[in-house]
């Protein structure tokens, strides 16, 4: 919906996505994000209206547990503020049919809802927009309402109801007196309204009517008359929006992405509707809601795709003005499908906004084998059905590639120094130094006749239009225009008793601006002034007691504490500019005491020496701005290891006090790692991390450090080379010796890629030898409203068809998995299948059908170049279309009958498990030989059904791992099922006995398992198998249960992260962390009343706890990922029992520090909650609020602190970070009460929260 005020005439567009409510600002060029706010409770309505002689909006928000509240737009603290909250849940009835309906009158005189069948709740509300006691009215002639709205135009509040009775559908007003808290027969009434109304519109002043809008007809009817128009042919209206102020022009979409105008022809002297007019203006996403912007512009909001900004009117603006241009082609009451069929569309998409829900199934994915997989989702319904790859980190998409073996550094340099392109890209390798250069836009070999032949160890731009060389032997400066030498240059003899020796080598060096230095063999450095005229002067020199393992010199700004980037610094010098305000600081690594040194320019002196808590040496320093306002000093380790501390120039003092802080460590790899800085194309600063995990680190808009993967193989050095023929592109000097150029992506947590299908995905496996991905899909014949199912393959890299199978007629395929079966080394997609009729309550047939891809062409004659091209074109049907075709072919291998619906499929140990109907089936399979003689695998391949228990309602989901194997039931929750080897047969050995109508289910390890249910709640359940008795053995008893909010249609294992595993640290941590996007699947309690102190969970957790927390991060296995309904991707991590406790302690304090919106109570959002029962959340951490910790403001920060403390947290009993090792000989909680740990106590800090959160975030 749209909002705004008298004082700020562009309007705001509110969007309500589950639980996070944004705002926009709508501009001339677009809209643009202005707030984002999460909301402890799923909007199920909203709503906006203005108080009569206020000058701007308010919001109406209503949750779906019916919890109210309504909130303003306060300019001071640019923020929305609560004006007021309420609850209005009966302890008793039976939520309407048609969900929550909230409605304001339009006189701001009260709010009506429709929450329980057959009732009307009346929130009453004065000239302030304060509420007081809502109370109910009973709807006495129906209880299921479709629709309801206030009408104009009425002295007193008048309520339309469209209601459904008998069959038939009907229209009654109603006038509500909230003094006398009754309900009396309203103005008019109009009973058997068209059979397919599903919607009102109330049409504001003079004309005061109404709007009824079905599948074939769109009436107005205002008591006294009415008008109607037939739509050419049936559709589903979805969504409505208002074009204009005047409320005589309305924007519709339907189910299918059509938009069409509806416009009244009003009499300008009667006030009365003489006709209605619609127009199809084209199509755009499948609506959800509609909001129309200012420009003719609309938002479409889209549930089932992505959303998107439109302008209307592209072909003739005038027939949204004009009714009777509207009606000019056809006559009033035609629907003009010829302009979808000319394609003549009058809605252009000006931006799209990504949406990947809804989320019906999903596989990870790592084609490339790195360690780091990508989310494959099915996504989308109707024609907005695709697929959605989805990865973590930025990619770099390659412009060019030359295989370069042997490079040993590599530097851009620019042909003028205030020029903005770079054009040369000097490599340096062992005793040789080569350029390529940007010549009449190709990239070549060049020279530059001033440099010098041999390795360089280091060049740049520098002051004076000046480029600095550096070798082994010598520093020389070259002119950037003509490329000659410039002055006599430097060599360490000028030096004098400092070159003597080991001194007479150069070995590092490092410029910026006027100054360039240079270490010397043995620890010696040497600061060189930069002059006009192309002479370098000796300006400081000294000798470090140890080597010099790395350099970087910056510009540091006072004012702001932050650096000035080289190129900056390069175009300032350049310049001729030396007069701006700074600070010289110089980096200097040692190689023997594993420190980083802070020095002064010019003196040399030392400001501060920052150990680095390890035994590896820095191999790369950085003095950096990542953030406006904050300075930062990097190191890169030869570990892999990047050690950050933040720069306190301000507080420097004369013993280097409070020069560094807040110093954090964090793996990126495991090969030393090469610093670089570069510019993103937004112009924010980045820092490229070059090692065996390449990684780029950039900071929010809060100065929040983000890492992100960068998705290419090893890289050893890069260079950033922004030139005309490569804009905004990187260097990329890699291991495997190739030289790449490439721009890189946008730098943001996740990238989704859309492959569209034209088809609605429903199922999905990942087959890795086949190099496929197999699909399930459905296309929807609108015309017979029938649908097809498919099985489909994708090449699993390009995403490219291969080909796919049509199922029979009447089947629909309800499961599919990648399976290979024992003794058979071939891979296969299985698709599960129900045989429906129409007149069966449920599917009493169906097949298990078992598909391949041949291999390629297998044509004597080789294949044609026309072929070659058409390779991956897509295949219709499983039969071959032409000799030489070189593509895969889709091939049934095997199938067999089953006696129902195979709601799921999962490959078992060789075998393949089904469950059908009410029982799981275990399929055995074998081949029969041709002869005797035949090799093992010949013959036709055959399934058999081997092994079958029953006793579920419906077998929906299967997981399983080794011989244990849990079945997902549609109303009797989780069962475990174990292999009997001997015997062959399928025996349960536990259940749990709580009625959860399951959505998903996986095995978190052998004794403890994650379900999902219809009612948006996630739980998890154990197995007692050290209980004395059969009956506690044979219980799946509770162990966790949280409220996510959105409904959970698939786990799997995996994650988004790269996993690097050391196999003496990387073993299973005890308890979980389930969350959205971090849930927590702990041991037991906590509790989620948000108070109290910090305690433990009850029940102990799934494992225990490591004596030493792991150097890198947990092993996918510890890690699930799962889609909802609503679009969300989200993570469940596993978490020990001394983290459970501190990160419960600290959500806790978040919610307390800074509230909530709307004053809804966390702890109620997450407890678990169905139509049987409520219990507190518990076992699981709500990782959303634990991360919020990084966006919170300094204020709030140290006031989550002061709540730890006051809990009796400090340093000593946080948890152990990766490197650190954890005490183990007491209890966490005890050693927090008697004082026992060895580690140092200390006061808590915001930097101790901090790199524990920061720590989670990366696990992720």
């Amino acid at each position: 919906l749209t909002a705004g005020s008298d004082a700020d005439p562009p309007r705001h567009l509110v969007v309500s996505k589950g639980s996070r409510v944004e705002v926009y600002d709508v501009t001339e060029q677009g809209i643009e994000l202005k707030l984002e706010k999460t909301v402890f409770g799923q909007v199920a309505a909203l709503h906006s209206f203005r108080l009569a002689g206020e000058a701007k909006d308010r919001l109406l928000l209503c949750t779906e547990r019916f919890q109210y509240f309504f909130v303003v737009f306060d300019e001071e603290k640019d923020d929305l503020v609560t004006e007021g909250s309420g609850a209005l849940k009966e302890p008793i009835g039976q939520a309407a049919d048609y969900g929550l309906q909230a409605v304001v009158e339009p006189q701001c005189r009260m709010v009506g809802l429709h929450l329980y069948s057959g009732l009307l709740k009346i929130l009453p509300m004065d000239g302030r927009g304060k509420t007081s006691e809502p109370f109910n009215l009973r709807f006495d002639f129906a209880l299921t309402v479709i629709d309801m709205c206030f009408l104009h135009g009425y002295s007193s509040p008048t309520l339309a109801v469209l209601y459904e009775d008998k069959g038939a559908r009907h229209l009654r007003t109603h006038a509500i007196n909230a003094t006398a808290r009754s309900m009396q027969p309203g103005p008019w009434q109009q009973s058997n309204v068209e059979s397919g109304a599903c919607m009102l519109v109330p049409i504001c002043e003079p004309s005061s009517g109404v709007l009824i809008i079905g599948q074939q007809t769109i009436t107005y009817h205002c008591g006294r008359y009415f008008k109607s128009t037939p739509l050419q042919f049936p559709t589903r209206i979805t969504a409505v929006g208002k074009l204009g102020p005047a409320g005589t022009r309305w924007l519709l979409g339907d189910h299918l992405g059509r938009l069409m105008a509806v416009v009244l022809q009003v009499n300008a002297s009667t006030a009365q509707v003489e006709s209605i007019h619609t127009e199809v203006l084209g199509t755009a996403t499948c609506p959800e809601a509609i909001a129309c912007l200012p420009g003719d512009r609309a938002f479409i909001g889209s549930r089932l795709g992505d959303s998107q900004l439109i302008q209307l009117g592209a072909g003739d603006e005038d027939v949204l003005e004009d009714p009777a241009v509207a009606a000019a082609e056809g006559g009033a009451g035609e629907l003009s499908a010829a302009v979808l069929e000319a394609g003549e569309s009058q809605a252009r998409v000006l931006e799209t906004f990504p949406n990947i829900g809804p989320v019906v199934d999903l596989v990870m994915v790592d084609s490339e084998r790195q360690g780091q997989g990508q989310l494959v989702t099915c996504s989308g319904g109707g024609k907005d059905g695709s697929l959605r790859v989805i990865r973590n980190g930025v990619g770099i998409d390659e412009h060019a590639s030359i295989e370069l073996p042997g490079i040993k550094g590599m530097w851009s340099l620019r042909p003028s120094g205030t020029g903005p392109y770079d054009k040369f890209l000097v490599q340096s390798y062992v005793g040789d130094t080569r350029i390529l250069a940007i010549e009449d836009e190709e990239l070549a070999e060049a020279e530059i006749p001033g440099f010098v032949l041999g390795e360089t160890i280091y060049c740049a731009n520098v002051a004076h239009e000046l480029i600095l060389q550096c070798t082994r032997t010598a520093v020389r400066l070259v002119s950037s225009s003509t490329l000659a030498a410039v002055g006599p240059g430097w060599a360490p003899e000028q030096a004098g008793d400092m070159a003597s020796g080991n001194n007479s080598t150069i070995t590092l060096a490092t410029a910026c601006g006027h100054f360039c230095v240079v270490a010397l063999g043995g620890g010696a450095l040497v600061l060189l002034a930069i002059e006009s005229d192309g002479s370098l002067v000796q300006q400081a020199s000294r000798q470090l007691d140890h080597e010099v393992s790395c350099l970087h010199l910056a510009k540091v700004h006072s004012a702001a504490q932050a650096p000035v980037s080289d190129a900056d610094m390069e175009v300032e010098a350049a310049a001729g500019d030396q007069s701006g305000g700074g600070d010289w600081l110089l980096a200097v690594g040692l190689w023997t005491d594993m420190s980083v040194a802070l020095m002064s320019v010019p003196t040399l002196g030392t400001l501060a020496s920052c150990p680095l808590g390890g035994e590896t040496q820095a191999r790369s320093v950085l003095v950096t701005s990542l953030s406006s306002g904050s300075s930062s000093l990097l190191a890169g380790l030869g570990d892999g290891h990047l050690v950050i501390l933040a720069l306190n120039l301000g507080q420097t003092t004369e013993a280097g006090e409070g020069l560094t802080s807040h110093m954090r460590k964090v793996c990126l790899g495991t090969q030393p790692i090469i610093l670089s800085e570069f510019r993103a194309e937004t112009g924010s600063t980045c820092v490229f991390a070059a090692c065996d995990r390449p990684t780029v680190i950039y900071a929010t808009n809060r100065g929040k450090l983000l890492y992100a993967n960068v998705n290419c193989s090893e890289v050893n050095y890069m260079a950033p080379f922004h030139s005309e023929l490569f804009p905004h592109c990187l260097a990329l000097s890699t291991k495997a010796g190739d030289l790449t150029i490439g721009t890189i992506d946008a730098i943001q947590r996740l990238h989704v890629r859309t492959v569209p299908l034209k088809q609605q995905p429903r199922r999905i496996a990942h087959l890795p030898q086949l190099g496929a991905l197999g699909l399930v899909t459905i296309d929807m014949n609108e015309g017979s409203q029938t649908e097809v199912y498919h099985a489909r393959f994708l090449d699993s890299s390009t995403l490219e068809d291969i080909g796919s199978h049509v199922l029979e007629e009447g089947e629909q395929a309800l499961s599919a998995v990648a399976c290979r079966f024992a003794e058979d080394p071939a891979e296969y997609f299985v698709v599960g299948t129900a045989i429906t009729t129409g007149t069966e309550y449920e599917p009493t047939s169906g097949r298990i059908v078992v598909f391949t891809l041949s291999s390629r062409t297998q044509e004597a004659d080789p294949p044609s170049a026309d072929a070659e091209e058409m390779a991956d074109a897509v295949l219709l049907s499983a039969s071959p279309r032409s000799r030489g075709e070189a593509s895969r072919l889709v091939e049934g291998v095997a199938e067999i009958a089953t006696d129902g619906g195979v709601y799921s499929l999962a490959s078992f140990d060789g075998k393949l498990l089904a469950g059908v109907n009410s029982t799981v089936q275990l399929f055995g399979w074998s081949r029969q030989d041709l002869g005797t003689e035949s090799p093992v695998f010949s013959g036709a391949p055959t399934l058999t059904l081997e092994s079958k228990h029953s006793g579920h309602i419906l077998a929906l989901y299967l997981d399983c791992r080794g011989d244990l194997l849990i079945v997902g039931d549609l109303m009797r929750s989780i069962s475990l099922l174990v292999y009997n080897r001997a015997s062959g047969a399928l025996e349960e050995v536990g259940r749990d006995y709580n009625a959860n109508w399951t959505t998903a289910v996986a095995m978190l390890d052998d004794d403890y398992y994650i379900g999902a249910e219809h009612m948006t709640n996630l739980f998890t359940v154990h197995r007692n198998t050290d209980s004395a008795t059969d009956e506690e053995r044979a219980r799946l008893d509770p162990a966790g249960e949280f409220h996510l909010g959105d409904q959970v249609n698939r786990f799997r294992h995996g994650s988004l992260v790269s996993r690097q595993l050391d196999e003496g640290t990387a073993e299973r941590s005890g308890a979980a962390l389930p969350t959205p996007p971090l849930a927590t699947d702990g041991g037991g309690g906590g509790g989620g009343n948000g108070g109290g102190e910090g305690a433990a969970p009850s029940t102990p957790p799934p494992a225990a706890a490591r004596s030493n927390a792991p150097s890198v991060p947990a092993p996918p296995s510890d890690s699930v990922v799962f889609g909802t309904v609503g679009g969300a991707i989200g993570a469940i991590l596993r978490i020990n029992h001394k983290q459970f406790q501190f990160f419960t302690a600290l959500q806790r304090a978040i919610t307390r520090v800074t509230g909530s919106f709307g004053n809804l109570s966390h702890s109620q959002w997450r407890a678990f909650e169905n139509e049987r029962r409520w219990s507190e959340w518990r076992g699981f951490l709500d990782g959303d609020v634990v991360e919020s910790f990084l966006d919170l403001s300094k204020e709030n920060m140290e006031g989550v602190v002061k709540v730890l403390a006051d809990d009796g947290w400090d340093s000593a009993a946080l948890p152990s970070r990766p490197g650190e090792e954890e005490p183990q000989d007491k209890p966490a909680d005890q050693q927090q009460e008697d004082g026992s740990s060895d580690t140092p106590r200390r006061p808590l800090t915001v930097d101790d929260i901090t790199l524990q959160v920061e720590e989670m975030t990366r696990r992720h």
